[in-house]
């Protein structure tokens, strides 16, 4: 079985919610999320079949009845008037709120990490919140032979509507990440020790507790039992992402790249008399704007604008100027009138 998915979109743009998880070293996820993401189950058929490249079921186009395949035993005598079975590849969609977490170099973990950490999120939203199990689900993207990153969506019907504070909350994923070490055996004031060192070795285990890789109190669940055998609650490189995690803040995209930048075109402003920007960077179809007056709806950034940034700014009653790449050559003169009259 697959999962995809695809977001909402308004005027041909993608109506999602982005922020970026990162500790001082360096970053680690980039969070998407928006409500009613269209998310698409495909049963590629049965795992044991012969050839892999062969999708879906055979069906009798007459009766409506799943036909049995070759792997099940299928006779090859037919009868030439009898109508011969079809194949097909069953596929279920339904709309639910969805956070995307998109690792930075997942190909630098090892298989049964992302796996591990996964899971051990998943079971730290249920806890931190308050779930049931199976309330909040989760699938490995693009498939489970290769996780770049985690899918995981509101499973019940209208949701429990808590996804979206781990992207407006900026300590709620910290918050996840240290229950999830929490649940995995690991007593609270080693928990403190291991974030504020940044060293998962200061872990230490609570006592009688009898785990080995993993078991049902703590990461193993009914849900995930495909990938039992790749979880392991002891990996260091697990344990590392997740200290990480803990001890991480979200910022918006491309916020922390813009601060020398800034310093620039923040002078260059003041030499035209210009307002000072608020300094709370403004995100429109992923595009940021570092510069953002907000009492005038007036934003800018170094570079070109996009169609969809300007489409979606437009819509929302945003004037959005492109400034050039050198500060010193100053803002534009339609931008120095908009904000000075």
């Amino acid at each position: 079985i697959q999962t995809v998915f695809s977001w909402p979109r308004k005027q041909g743009v993608p109506e999602i919610t982005e922020v970026q998880c990162r500790t001082a070293d360096a970053p680690l996820l980039t969070l998407q999320y928006a409500n009613s993401a269209e998310i698409s189950r495909i049963n590629k058929g049965l795992r044991r079949r012969q050839e892999q490249t062969v999708l879906g079921f055979m069906i009798d186009p007459r009766s409506g009845y799943w036909a049995k395949s070759v792997e099940e035993g299928e006779g090859t005598d037919v009868s030439p008037d009898a109508d011969r079975p079809v194949r097909i590849v069953p596929i279920v969609r339904d709309r639910k709120n969805a956070l995307l977490l998109r690792f930075e170099e997942p190909e630098r973990y090892e298989p049964g990490t992302i796996t591990t950490v996964q899971h051990a999120l998943l079971r730290g939203i249920a806890v931190e919140y308050q779930l049931e199990e199976g309330e909040i689900l989760g699938e490995p993207l693009p498939d489970r032979n290769n996780r770049r990153a985690i899918l995981a969506y509101e499973a019940t019907e209208g949701g429990a509507g808590v996804l979206s504070r781990l992207v407006e909350d900026p300590n709620a994923l910290s918050q996840v990440a240290r229950q999830a070490l929490e649940l995995m055996h690991y007593d609270r004031p080693s928990i403190e020790k291991a974030v504020t060192s940044a060293d998962p070795s200061r872990l230490r285990e609570r006592e009688h507790e009898a785990c080995v890789r993993g078991c049902y109190r703590c990461l193993l669940s009914y849900f995930n039992q495909p990938d039992h055998e790749a979880i392991d609650r002891a990996s260091p490189e697990a344990l590392q992402l997740l200290i990480d995690l803990a001890r991480s803040r979200l910022e918006q995209p491309g916020e922390a790249n813009h601060t020398g930048l800034a310093d620039g075109w923040t002078g260059a402003f003041a030499l035209k008399d210009m307002p000072i920007p608020d300094g709370k960077p403004l995100t429109l179809a992923d595009v940021t704007f570092p510069f953002v007056w907000r009492s005038h709806y007036v934003a800018a950034k170094p570079g070109s604008i996009s169609a969809g940034a300007r489409s979606e700014g437009s819509d929302k009653g945003w004037s959005l100027f492109d400034l050039p790449s050198d500060p010193s050559e100053g803002p534009p003169v339609q931008l120095i009138e908009t904000l000075t009259g």
